[in-house]
């Protein structure tokens, strides 16, 4: 089902846009709509001499004299209907406008929002937030085990195992992560040394790591409790990102607690030049995390018994040192409905195993991480993950695979595979947390695993679409694309 826009509304600035960049945006603007409308602040005369020199023939430029920019230009943007689709494809202030977008339709009881946004990316559709169904297209495998799953459960049994979280009470403990993305414009070689020279061009910062994980659960469960450890300068800018039903008891400090992830991509193709890391305070596990949690004041040892009030607890070890091993063994004695991900990342590689939390409930982990923790390369991983299994004592281990899908493994069914979707793949950061936000969610409800991983594979799906963890996932976003996925496996049969 592809989307028809009724009006394509670009967002730029003169002073930090290209007229290339701009007139690739039109381009791109043209592919989705003939009615096209350009947004742009005028600060001076030479402002005012670009836009007489360009001609864009029918497209409307709505001038704006600007003395405060984004303000002038938030306006302009509230005076277009929330009714008629809309695609937004802001230039310059981008994060200004997902959070104006976020912010109209937080309220509304639709199931989808009509605003589209772009972002980014001009040599290929990157839709955030509303973005085009993973019904577009289904691969045949996922068409036939879908089919059998409509055996069993019929459509409005699985649409209403979605409502079945909504009074659960979580807790997520693990590190926060800052994603930095930075736009860049490739200019060419450098004069005397065999570099590529780009010029810098937009940056967007997100939450992300086990508060983008709170944000995703915030729409299934009643409350969410995020137990972390975050740097002064940065809690303003995620607290004021939180709904209203995730609280955060975290440790506030000076010290760098909090890891910065920043990537560089080409504005042209959102292909990522190079990363960087400012890694938080790594020795800070040595300490021991039970100082987050507050249980009892006057002694340590009894404040790992909050965990106890919970429903389900969501543990994501993304190894930068907030965890140690004590730690990792007292969150699996004291939890209820444990669930937990150790990932291995260009900062930890083969120090964050799994197995750190043996005899946890639910373990997630991926394809390359199976098989670092077996010291195994294989290209049949369903016999890795009846190896691996039962050796960590879990009841329930799950594998994720990119577009392969997913491996759900149980003492009682031995290793199932549940293969994936389609989706136009923008950028793969945050996906497994996604996924492993709603299978854990689900079956802390006590939702069939093959119905968990069903909703689960369509979350990761929904997350490869934006750049990073800008797509929030919600009940609404989730039923709608599932109810469109099962109508129309249901006309094949």
């Amino acid at each position: 089902m592809s989307v028809k826009w009724e009006t394509a509304v670009i967002v730029c600035d003169l002073a930090e846009n290209s007229i290339r960049i701009i007139e690739e945006a039109i381009l791109l603007a043209k592919s989705q709509t003939e009615n096209i409308e350009i947004v742009v602040p005028i600060i001076s005369g030479e402002d005012n001499r670009i836009l007489k020199e360009l001609n864009y023939g029918d497209i409307k430029i709505n001038q704006i004299p600007a003395k405060q920019k984004w303000t002038d230009v938030e306006a302009t943007l509230n005076q277009y209907n929330l009714k008629k689709r809309i695609l937004f494809i802001p230039l310059s202030f981008r994060a200004e406008v997902i959070t104006f977008q976020e912010e109209k339709f937080r309220n509304l009881q639709s199931e989808k929002s009509n605003w589209g946004l772009i972002i980014g990316d001009f040599s290929r559709v990157a839709f955030l937030g509303t973005h085009n169904s993973q019904n577009d297209y289904v691969p045949q495998d996922t068409k036939s085990w879908l089919r059998n799953l409509l055996k069993t459960y019929s459509k409005e049994t699985l649409i209403e195992f979605l409502s079945k979280t909504k009074n659960l009470k979580i807790a997520v403990i693990g590190e926060t992560i800052i994603d930095e993305y930075i736009f860049c414009e490739s200019l060419g070689k450098v004069s005397k040394d065999p570099l590529i020279a780009f010029n810098r061009m937009d940056s967007i910062k997100q939450s992300g790591g086990i508060v983008a994980i709170a944000k995703h659960l915030s729409s299934f469960a009643s409350e969410v409790w995020v137990h972390t450890e975050i740097n002064t300068k940065y809690l303003e800018f995620i607290e004021s990102s939180l709904p209203s039903n995730v609280f955060l008891e975290a440790s506030t400090t000076e010290k760098n607690s909090c890891t910065l992830k920043t990537r560089f991509l080409e504005v042209g193709s959102n292909l990522k030049l190079f990363e960087t890391y400012e890694l938080g305070n790594i020795e800070r596990a040595s300490s021991g995390f039970n100082s987050i949690l507050t249980g009892d004041s006057k002694n340590p040892e009894n404040r790992w018994t909050e965990l106890t009030s919970y429903d389900g607890v969501i543990v994501v070890d993304y190894g930068h040192g907030l965890l140690n091993d004590n730690d990792s063994q007292k969150i699996v004695s004291q939890s209820r409905n444990l669930s937990v991900n150790t990932q291995t990342n260009a900062g930890n590689r083969g120090f964050n195993p799994i197995s750190k939390y043996n005899n946890a409930k639910r373990m997630f982990v991926n394809g390359n991480e199976l098989e670092l923790e077996l010291r195994k390369k294989s290209q049949n991983r369903m016999q890795l993950v009846d190896e691996l299994a039962p050796i960590l004592g879990c009841s329930e281990f799950f594998v994720t695979q990119g577009s392969a899908g997913l491996i759900y493994w149980t003492p009682e069914t031995g290793a199932h595979q549940v293969p994936g979707f389609a989706p136009n793949i923008i950028d793969k950061v945050g996906a497994g947390d996604a996924l492993l936000s709603i299978i854990s969610v689900l079956r802390m409800a006590n939702i069939p695993i093959e119905v968990a991983c069903f909703f689960g594979n369509i979350a990761g799906a929904l997350l490869v679409g934006g750049i990073g963890n800008q797509v929030v996932l919600t009940h609404k976003s989730l039923l709608t694309e599932a109810n469109e996925i099962l109508s129309k496996i249901e006309e094949s049969i």
